[in-house]
């Protein structure tokens, strides 16, 4: 039977020589790799792939796909041999994609171990909010609607599925928690456009399909924030819209 893929999501700098405990756990991975038939042509495998990669010449587009690809047949290769295996990684898409469990490390410290929705939904710690996703921190986060402070706890990170942008006058609902903010970027990322707007001086990113009307740069319009997440020192918490009724909370 299969046992459990872990991903080791460090955000150590790539120029960084690995810790003693990254190098312990890639010697002990290794060891046990090379104990089987399996394991040893999967980094034969692995190694010709590398190779492969460095040498073939692409447009970056293509370099992607080729990550994608690899990825996929990395998750199909260690479900084959079933060995308990690790993969050390800088990049959230490999760790969330091909992992059971993910261990996030900074500086060579765990600072959190669970499943990728485990740790997306519910960071531990200030800095696996903040490095988790795509998110917006924020300051004087008591100024939003619906948000009081909590002692201690001056930042908060706001992710971009919390957020719901609406033409000026187009906001159906919830008017009393609803912001008003002026466009200040539109990025277009293919399949939507990120939208950063600016709430008095506060600026938060959300996210618009391509399906609605376009906003431009310069656009008033209405922004209804359903949570953030609030951090002191050393924990992190799930704020609600206090001013969004609790039966009506639309969870994304």
């Amino acid at each position: 039977c299969m046992d459990r893929y872990t991903a080791l999501l460090t955000a150590d700098a790539l120029e960084t020589p690995p810790h003693s405990a990254h190098k312990a756990v890639m010697a002990a991975v290794w060891v046990r790799l090379m104990q089987n038939t399996w394991g040893r042509a999967a980094v034969a495998g692995v190694a010709a792939v590398l190779a492969f990669t460095m040498w073939r010449s692409g447009t970056v587009e293509q370099l992607l796909d080729f990550r994608q690809e690899l990825r996929s047949w990395l998750r199909e290769m260690i479900t084959r041999v079933g060995v308990t295996s690790i993969f050390v990684t800088h990049d959230q898409d490999e760790a969330v994609e091909v992992a059971d469990e993910i261990i996030i490390t900074n500086h060579g410290t765990i600072e959190q171990m669970g499943t990728p929705l485990e740790i997306y939904k519910s960071p531990d710690t200030p800095f696996v909010a903040q490095f988790i996703g795509h998110t917006t921190v924020v300051e004087n986060y008591d100024r939003l609607k619906g948000f009081d402070r909590i002692e201690n706890a001056d930042k908060a990170v706001i992710r971009p599925e919390f957020i719901k942008i609406s033409k000026s006058g187009n906001l159906d609902r919830y008017q009393s928690a609803a912001e008003e903010g002026i466009v200040t970027d539109v990025v277009f990322r293919g399949n939507r456009m990120d939208i950063t707007v600016s709430i008095n001086g506060i600026e938060v990113v959300g996210e618009r399909s391509l399906e609605k009307d376009l906003i431009a740069v310069g656009e008033k319009v209405h922004v209804l924030i359903y949570r953030l997440y609030i951090f002191d020192e050393e924990k992190t918490y799930l704020m609600e819209n206090s001013e969004m009724q609790e039966q009506d909370v639309f969870y994304i």
